[in-house]
């Protein structure tokens, strides 16, 4: 069992220097063998005179495990696989499952989303299917979906009775399909010259400075902004 520490600590107002209150969090995984010394421990930085802090607690799949056992399972097969150097929880990835990088020193960093080893829905082996999927990557010539990396997905599929593919489904892993909330207009910009209309959902330097721009169709900088949300 793995245990979860979800911490947001904010620091208290300092009389004569800050009227405010600044705050962050921060996720850290901790083996339920060393609880609580380790929790103590990561904490150890924290000034609590100065620092409130909110703790969550919660239990998930046990993530080094399944990462090992991917590990050997693909190994196993005469898959060399590349020098991963950083293994990450990514608790704000919505719309992946996982993403493997090449740094710049050929080594690779690879990142699972924090709902595959929290949601009980999801099963190890849902789990292990994107790990694999993202260990294929570090081997040579296997950053894409084609070629190598769709073949050797094939055969771990085969031994092992794996569904690994480009893209899987929530729906595939036991929950529901994240689906996206599309931003809505906010700025309605029109040109005074010609008519050309821009649309922007989120403020940006052109829509603090329209004034300054000119038409892309006509040259001229004479755009008016209607603001609709």
């Amino acid at each position: 069992m793995i245990l979860v520490i979800n911490y947001h600590w904010q620091l208290k107002p300092i009389a004569g220097l800050c009227h405010t209150r600044n705050s962050t969090y921060k996720t850290i995984l901790i083996d339920h063998r060393s609880f609580p010394k380790s929790l103590l421990e990561s904490l150890s930085y924290v000034d609590f005179s100065e620092v409130t802090i909110e703790v969550q607690i919660y239990t998930m799949k046990d993530f080094e495990k399944l990462r090992e056992e991917c590990i050997k399972e693909v190994t196993h097969l005469g898959i060399k696989l590349g020098n991963i150097s950083s293994w990450d929880i990514n608790t704000r990835a919505k719309s992946r499952w996982g993403l493997c990088k090449l740094n710049p020193d050929g080594s690779y960093a690879i990142e699972i989303a924090s709902r595959l080893i929290e949601d009980d829905r999801i099963s190890e082996k849902a789990c292990k299917e994107t790990i694999i999927h993202e260990l294929l990557h570090t081997c040579k010539g296997c950053m894409r979906h084609t070629g190598k990396w769709k073949y050797y997905a094939e055969v771990v599929n085969q031994v092992y009775g794996y569904n690994i593919k480009r893209v899987t489904e929530g729906q595939e892993k036991g929950v529901e399909n994240y689906e996206s909330q599309e931003m809505a207009v906010k700025y309605i910009f029109t040109c005074g010259k010609c008519g050309a209309t821009i649309y922007r959902k989120r403020d940006s330097k052109f829509t603090r400075n329209y004034r300054y721009y000119g038409c892309a169709r006509c040259g001229a900088a004479a755009w008016s902004r209607k603001t609709v949300g």
